[in-house]
């Protein structure tokens, strides 16, 4: 239903658009806003039911497509993702898996204690788990295996580390939940848990800051959106100011693609340039924020700052060739480590002095 309402508003409010910039009427105008202030939230709503009615369609077009086959598996995970390998008769590796579930997900379909499961699809590309008989499905993607640095759990049963690496002969695994992730830990790690820097629980950066970053990064998107707009209209030959005085868009003649580009370079320019220079965006500046790397704690490079703002190009468009069935595992495999948290100023420094005294 809201899926319905989300495909509806779009014409509606592009109707009411047109119609409040075509007439001279307050009260028609008037109607318009109001017509735009509840299509919004409907069509963004809209758009998380179209993703959510792309997920179980993707996992029934596998079950309809492939029989259920018997696997025997090893069960595993690194800090950001969850794994499993499906096995053949002898022990050997068939295909490594990639689970692709929401935090609240983790260790419901599969766990440290399952030793088979059933699996529609194909093994070298992608496919749908279950527990034997049936019951809860989890869609998982082909993936290459984790290294031994990321692996952080394993089953009870020693060497249960992904194949090519070095026995671990830790068995005892309990799971715990940091923040939105939920990981099996073993003894050792759980003496020594990896820390994410920066996250809203760490210790060394005490300052809330939940509203402070969301009002820098609607700031930053503000600014990128009023640079690519204004950038566009100003090299567009066609625009037309008195177009803009009178609010006529339909006559406006700004070129749309100028206006994408001069956002995106207003993006990088922010994000990356400034970013690798003064450790801050210029929203982020103005709420006293600063960036850190959250697997280390350091101040992220050129490099990683690129490629967190390449990343969040890149999933828009992964997302669109995986509907297409094109796609595989969507991004790098430690997702996590290119989300770059935001703490205060202030906190930095004062961390920096007692790390060096």
């Amino acid at each position: 239903m809201t899926l319905v309402l989300g495909i509806i508003n779009v014409p509606a409010l592009a109707a009411a658009f047109a119609l409040g910039n075509s007439t001279d009427s307050d009260a028609i105008r008037t109607g318009a806003g109001v017509v735009g202030v509840v299509a919004l939230p409907l069509i963004f709503a809209g758009t998380l039911s179209a993703i959510m009615v792309w997920r179980r369609r993707r996992k029934v077009r596998s079950v309809q497509r492939y029989p259920w086959v018997p696997y025997p598996v090893h069960y595993f995970r690194s800090p950001a993702n969850e794994y499993v390998q499906l096995l053949d008769a002898d022990g050997t590796v068939v295909s490594t898996l990639l689970f692709s579930t929401w935090g609240w997900q983790v260790g419901t379909v599969v766990n440290a204690s399952t030793r088979e499961v059933w699996f529609a699809g194909d093994p070298h590309r992608h496919g749908v788990l279950s527990r034997p008989g049936g019951g809860q499905l989890c869609y998982a993607s082909h993936s290459r295996p984790p290294t031994a640095a990321e692996f952080t759990g394993h089953d009870r049963e020693p060497g249960s580390l992904p194949a090519g690496h070095a026995a671990d002969t830790t068995v005892h695994c309990t799971m715990h939940h940091d923040e939105d992730r939920t990981a099996m830990r073993s003894s050792a790690e759980q003496a020594h848990p990896p820390k994410r820097h920066g996250a809203s629980n760490d210790p060394d950066y005490p300052s809330p800051r939940t509203l402070r970053r969301t009002l820098a990064f609607l700031l930053d998107m503000a600014i990128h959106i009023a640079c690519g707009i204004g950038a566009g209209a100003a090299v567009s030959p066609a625009f037309s100011p008195e177009a803009l005085r009178h609010n006529d868009w339909q006559h406006l003649g700004v070129n749309p693609a100028a206006v994408v580009g001069f956002w995106l370079a207003a993006s990088f320019a922010d994000r990356v340039i400034i970013q690798a220079i003064t450790h801050t965006t210029i929203g982020k500046a103005v709420f006293g924020l600063v960036v850190l790397r959250p697997d280390t704690g350091q101040i992220p490079s050129p490099g990683r700052l690129l490629a967190a703002w390449l990343l969040d190009i890149w999933m828009p468009i992964a997302i669109l060739a995986d509907i297409a069935g094109n796609g595989g595992s969507l991004g790098p495999e430690k997702t996590g480590d290119y989300i770059l948290p935001a703490v205060r100023r202030r906190d930095l420094r004062q961390h920096n002095s007692i790390e060096q005294p």
